[in-house]
């Protein structure tokens, strides 16, 4: 669409719009044969006047006069303090589009039917009115407004055997005492009386309906209407005449409404198509206009596009009432999937990469705390004293004698040392022979003691802190202190020996 080309449907206010406001003598009555079942009554006063608000260049109002009759109106527009008289008459009782305004620049405006009455010359009944519709701008703002578009327009496609019909008395009966000629909208319909006709059009709305005329002038007959909304299930309405008006019915029904959709639709475009099946006697299907629920700002903003026309908005319909958001919710179920997926093996990772630097960390310091102790004890691990090449044994054997810290080493530790320093120094006193510089305390070499009958029972090996303790106490030896040692060892005899398991 064009943004110079004018809008395709009008705004539909029906009489319990608010936008009738300050009636005068006029009041709403039911009544089933009208549009949604009511329309705006004269109460009987001479004068009466009523005030309308809309949006948009010219306002067009619908009704009825029963019979032939004349009346005058004083139309003021805004703020206007005269207004411009009008007469209308007509010379049969007729259903029709009796008064429309004039021109006026779009924008938001006000009228009052002022001092409503019939002629001098007239005795009828002031007009009755249905409903009223407004001629848009393209800026006019339209959004969840009734729009009405005719027929005639060419955003509906046909298809098969319709009949358009462009006279204004095409679908009237001939006048009679309780009938009226009835006009329809724009003065046209599209008429189909063979099965497998259809037509659709595209639309950007909630809901959807068909408006037509259905005969009730003694006709025979049925048919069948199947409405698909987009890729929903399809609807089925099916009308029947049975050929017997009731007395003081209307024989035809203009504004008839053929089907409105039961469930609001989803902001957005959709597509309409019905067809017509199942024709059986003589009773025609007639389409005078389909009115829908506008889901976009203007016609300006729809024409630009989907990002400007306000149909991308969300829909806040309950899951439980929208069957037609059924395969968007399909379409939506892979992305949410992969999202879900995605984010369900994104915090498995993470969650392993956590546990993953607790582990090593735990490790670092576990190592760290055993290195530790490991230096700790290497540290304060004493040197082993070992007892080498018993008097008995053809083979040296070694015992260790070891002290695993040095805390531990106590005063008994300490007297155990000198004892074996003072057993060691006996022994040799009780061979008279003395060690000598030129036989020291050596390694044990694994030789026997029958080898050499002069030396030492026991050899002590070359361990740092036990030939230092041997050659302090062979010294003092050496240089005449045999008897201090002689007498230490006489007073505290060594414990005897226990090796450690």
């Amino acid at each position: 669409m064009s943004g110079s080309n004018p809008p395709n449907a009008v705004v539909l206010l029906d009489d319990t719009s608010d936008a009738f406001y300050n009636p005068q003598a006029w009041s709403t009555r039911k009544n089933e044969y009208h549009y949604n079942g009511g329309q705006w009554v004269n109460d009987g006063a001479a004068e009466s006047s009523i005030s309308c608000a809309f949006e948009g260049t010219s306002i067009t109002f619908y009704g009825r006069n029963q019979t032939q009759s004349s009346w005058t109106a004083e139309l003021i527009y805004d703020d206007d303090v005269s207004g411009e008289v009008v007469t209308m008459s007509s010379d049969r009782p007729m259903i029709y589009d009796f008064l429309t305004s004039k021109t006026l620049p779009e924008g938001s405006h006000t009228l009052q039917l002022k001092n409503m009455r019939a002629t001098s010359n007239h005795t009828g009944e002031q007009p009755k009115f249905d409903y009223a519709y407004v001629v848009p701008g393209m800026r006019t703002n339209v959004m969840g407004k009734l729009l009405m578009v005719d027929d005639g327009d060419a955003s509906i496609s046909y298809s098969g055997g319709w009949e358009p019909t462009i006279n204004p008395l095409a679908n009237q009966l001939e006048p009679s005492p309780s009938n009226e000629y009835a006009v329809p909208h724009r003065e046209g319909t599209h008429v189909s009386r063979t099965n497998g006709d259809s037509f659709s059009m595209d639309f950007v709305g909630t809901s959807i309906a068909l408006g037509g005329v259905l005969l009730n002038d003694g006709t025979v007959g049925r048919f069948t209407l199947n409405i698909h909304i987009d890729d929903q299930p399809s609807r089925t309405r099916v009308i029947t005449t049975d050929g017997n008006p009731q007395p003081y019915q209307p024989r035809i029904f203009p504004n008839y409404n053929f089907y409105t959709s039961d469930r609001p639709l989803s902001h957005g475009p959709h597509t309409v198509k019905v067809e017509v099946t199942d024709f059986s006697g003589n009773l025609p299907f007639i389409l005078d206009y389909v009115l829908y629920t506008a889901a976009f700002e203007s016609f300006e903003a729809l024409a630009a596009g989907p990002s400007e026309g306000g149909q991308d908005k969300p829909t806040e319909t309950p899951k439980d009432q929208d069957p037609s958001t059924e395969e968007e919710k399909q379409e939506a179920k892979p992305s949410s999937l992969g999202a879900i997926v995605g984010g369900v093996v994104g915090g498995a990772v993470f969650a392993a990469l956590i546990i993953l630097l607790l582990f090593l960390c735990l490790r670092r310091r576990r190592r760290k705390q055993y290195k530790t102790r490991q230096a700790f004890e290497i540290d304060t691990q004493p040197t082993p004293l070992f007892l080498n090449e018993r008097p008995n044994s053809g083979s040296s054997e070694t015992f260790p004698l070891t002290m695993t810290r040095s805390s531990d080493v106590t005063d008994t530790t300490r007297g155990m040392s000198m004892g074996m320093v003072g057993y060691s120094s006996k022994m040799r006193r009780m061979d008279d022979t003395p060690p000598s510089r030129s036989s020291p305390l050596s390694r044990s070499t694994g030789e026997s003691s029958s080898s050499n009958p002069n030396s030492d029972p026991f050899a002590v090996p070359s361990q740092v802190g036990a030939s230092r303790l041997f050659e302090s106490t062979e010294s003092e030896y050496s240089e005449g202190s045999r008897s201090t040692v002689t007498g230490a060892m006489s007073d505290a005899p060594p414990p005897p020996y226990e090796p450690r398991t």
